[in-house]
């Protein structure tokens, strides 16, 4: 049995080695992005959401969409601030004609509209975040799980005629597929990358197509994030999303009995403390000194030690022909030298018994719990059954008692009364 689990777990591996060198090769088929390369397609990804942003604010319809939106606004602080903002650009135009009419100098200008300085994106930052909000929700109109009707719904809610929402249907929809592509276009040039990174984890107890593929989901989230401006290589910046995203994965999927992520990382962090303890001190630390370490409490800690080992598979070969779950015994099943016992003891008695009349017997039988009779009966519920009197069932007990006490009996039964 333990050599066809090997074989078996044998053929599954090299299945999934042969697996992961097709997919090498398939991937290894794309060539590398230098960083003029990462730069293009950033750019490409980029200009498609710029362009589908502005077919949402560049539309009259969408644009009185807007302006409604703007006057549904609560009145708080955004409210405040945009109020700020127009108050702060009169304020700039009002400095900007007396300098040009030499009624003030820039100084003054300069200190008329510095109270206002920090207030002058706000106007335009809150109108940026609409138009995102409103391509959002374009977006999700053009989703291909939404029908014509619902789209047609949609307009008809945002007050644009059916010709204005044909067209930006069509603008927004071609700008998204092209963001898609180019994101797309970057996430494959960059699956060696996730292999890379997916294999100093090799030794992890999740398979290798398992890693990869959640390094994939990494990708493609560094992908939608990615930012040229701040200057980092996209490799650079996709590694820190593949491994936070395979760790993550490790941590939820790799342990037999799942524990939460947090709880993983502080057994991480509780694994490192421990080595370092050891190379420094030569032994292993206790709970108190591990605590100390760790910041947590005693009881906390003993906890994590208590289960941080994985389980062992009952499956585990120990020696050729021996599994470890043949050496574990089975606390449900019954004693086996208990069982001969009963046997015997079963057989004794029987013969012994079998001296006395049936009627004694079976009253002993009652009384006592004996054969099939689990429970033991009282003097009442045996005279009930066999039409007697209390007085007259313990007469007849105590006769068939004496008879078992004779010395050829009690001989039979001396190796289990001792």
């Amino acid at each position: 049995m333990v050599a066809t689990a090997n074989t078996s777990n044998e053929t599954a591996g090299a299945r999934a080695d042969d697996l992961v060198r097709n997919y090498l090769a398939q991937i290894g088929q794309v060539a590398l992005l230098t960083r003029e390369g990462e730069l293009e397609f950033a750019r490409r990804r980029e200009l498609a959401l710029v362009d589908a942003r502005a077919a949402a604010a560049l539309s009259a319809s969408s644009s009185a969409a807007l302006d409604k939106a703007l006057e549904e606004l609560p009145a708080s602080e955004t409210e405040h601030r945009q109020r700020q903002a127009r108050v702060a650009l009169a304020q700039r135009e009002a400095c900007r004609e007396a300098l040009a009419c030499g009624r003030i100098d820039a100084a003054t200008a300069l200190a008329r509209l510095r109270p206002y300085i920090p207030h002058l994106p706000a106007k335009i930052q809150r109108w940026d975040d609409i138009v995102g909000e409103f391509a959002a929700t374009l977006r999700a109109a053009l989703e291909p799980s939404t029908s014509e009707a619902e789209g047609r719904q949609f307009a008809a809610r945002l007050g644009l005629p059916p010709s204005t929402w044909t067209v930006l249907e069509a603008s927004l929809d071609r700008s998204l597929r092209q963001a898609r592509r180019a994101c797309g276009d970057l996430v494959v040039a960059n699956l060696r990358l996730v292999v890379a990174v997916a294999r100093k984890y090799s030794r992890a107890s999740l398979p290798m197509l398992d890693l990869i593929q959640e390094g994939n989901l990494g990708l493609m989230r560094a992908a939608e994030k990615f930012d040229p401006q701040r200057g980092l290589r996209f490799s650079t910046y996709a590694i820190w999303w593949i491994r936070q995203s395979i760790t993550r994965s490790i941590a939820d999927q790799g342990r037999t009995i799942r524990l939460p992520v947090h709880v993983v990382e502080t057994l991480h962090k509780l694994a490192r403390m421990r080595s370092e303890a050891i190379a420094v001190n030569g032994r292993d630390p206790d709970a108190t000194e591990l605590a100390e370490r760790l910041n947590l409490s005693v009881p906390r800690v003993r906890f994590l030690l208590e289960i941080g080992p994985e389980p062992i598979p009952l499956e585990t070969p120990v020696g050729e022909d021996t599994e470890i779950g043949d050496l574990l015994q089975d606390e449900r099943s019954p004693d086996p030298l208990a069982r001969i016992d009963g046997d015997d003891l079963a057989r004794a008695l029987q013969s012994a018994m079998g001296r006395l009349t049936e009627r004694e017997t079976r009253i002993l039988e009652l009384r006592f719990g004996l054969g099939e009779q689990e429970e033991e009966q009282t003097l009442e519920a045996v005279g009930r059954a066999f039409s007697l009197t209390r007085e007259r069932v313990r007469q007849i007990e105590a006769r068939a008692l004496d008879k078992l006490r004779r010395n050829s009996i009690r001989a039979q039964l001396s190796d289990f009364i001792g």
